[in-house]
């Protein structure tokens, strides 16, 4: 049987926010967790279980209280957000977010393809990436490849996740982070963009976690599903135990008293 290996672990990780403030409160309580190379991982839990902070975590936006953070066994827990983007992408529920708005598509794309590599004063070439940027922008569909000299701020909301997401693959990051990113848009084009998630990350073999409300998502995407409660991870179901789980049997692992 194969081994697998820990992209990212974290190790009894406890996050305090706004210490030695009225509002001072504790998030994520010795919260542990493995998550394995090509891992495609959906989080659930009511409001204030600790999903967001999760990622912030993870991303470096927080600084864990207590714990440490590995990345293929080094550890990253104090490492600048900066020096993260070059192994962890995330996408967010705003569309507005992750794009450059008065960039067109061809030249957000082209910054994402560059994505970790050392900037200095050159010459972009656009227009000689120019057939390599439609043939990107096809793949995700959505009309993107029509819009390649469009500001991204004329876009569609979906336009543009799909954009964000399509940014946020392109150069495969170690880990994919999804918050909640079909959740600000229409129902036909949620299901339409989740679909093409679940695509690319599945055959591209993508190290993913993603935030939903959905249920119905919960359970129909991924290999492994987390339940977060108070900050903790209260259940963690592979693929043969969610596919024996109903929605009613998913909502009873969680409540909604963690607000």
């Amino acid at each position: 049987m194969e081994s697998k290996q820990a992209v990212l672990t974290l190790d009894k990780v406890t996050t305090v926010v706004n210490q030695h403030t009225p509002a001072e409160a504790k998030i994520l309580r010795d919260l542990t967790l493995t998550i394995n190379q090509g891992d495609f991982i959906t989080i659930v839990g009511a409001n204030g279980a600790g999903k967001s902070t999760l990622f912030n975590t993870i991303s470096g936006l927080i600084t864990p209280t207590a714990g440490r953070i590995l990345h293929q066994g080094q550890e990253i827990t104090h490492q600048s957000v900066e020096k993260r983007t070059s192994f962890i992408s995330r996408v967010f529920q705003d569309p507005k977010m992750g794009t450059a708005p008065r960039m067109t598509v061809a030249e957000n794309i082209l910054l994402a393809k560059k994505r970790g590599e050392r900037r200095g004063l050159h010459l972009r070439k656009l227009a000689a990436h120019k057939e390599q940027l439609r043939e990107i922008a096809t793949q995700m569909g959505n009309s993107l490849a029509d819009k390649l000299d469009t500001p991204t701020e004329h876009l569609s909301g979906g336009q543009r996740q799909t954009l964000s997401f399509l940014m946020a693959t392109i150069k495969r990051p170690d880990i994919l982070l999804l918050d909640e990113h079909t959740a600000a848009l229409d129902p036909k084009t949620s299901r339409k963009l989740m679909a093409q998630t679940s695509q690319i990350v599945t055959t591209q073999k993508l190290t993913c976690l993603m935030i939903t409300h959905s249920m119905e998502d919960a359970l129909k995407y991924g290999n492994r599903l987390l339940v977060l409660r108070s900050g903790q991870v209260v259940a963690d179901l592979d693929n043969e135990q969610k596919t024996k789980l109903n929605l009613d049997e998913l909502m009873a692992t969680f409540n909604d008293t963690d607000d």
